[in-house]
Parts: structure tokens; C-alpha cells; sequence
């Protein structure tokens, strides 16, 4: 995952469970803005101002 990457945000059932992904699920999408290493962890700002640790979230696009 790098700054521009479109990411989608995982709710708690879909990122213990990743088989129960549908194609009709409606997750929202965000670029990521910023990442910023913490200790025991990874903070990824997204353009809309929202931090998520980078587990939450699954890249769509790669921006290279």
C-alpha cells in the first residue's frame, strides 16, 4: 500500500472472514493520503480525513 492507492474500507466481518465478499457489497472507497509507521502498527490517513490501522483496509487500485 502507497499514497495514492484507491483503498475500500472493510467492516469487522469481512476482514476476519475475506471469503464473504460479494460483488453487490457497497464498501467506501478513499485515496490514501498518508501513511504513517507507529509502533506495533500502521496508520493510513485517507483523503477524507478518516485514519484506519492498514489491516482495515484492501487496495482496488494501485497508483504506479
Amino acid at each position: 500500500m502507497k499514497v495514492g492507492d484507491l483503498v475500500s474500507v472493510m467492516n469487522e466481518w469481512t476482514r476476519h472472514n475475506p471469503w464473504m465478499k460479494f460483488e453487490e457489497d457497497k464498501r467506501p472507497l478513499a485515496l490514501v493520503q498518508k501513511i504513517e509507521h507507529l509502533p506495533n502498527n500502521v496508520r493510513v490517513h485517507l483523503h477524507n480525513g478518516e485514519k484506519h490501522r492498514q489491516e482495515t483496509l484492501e487496495v482496488i487500485s494501485e497508483n504506479r
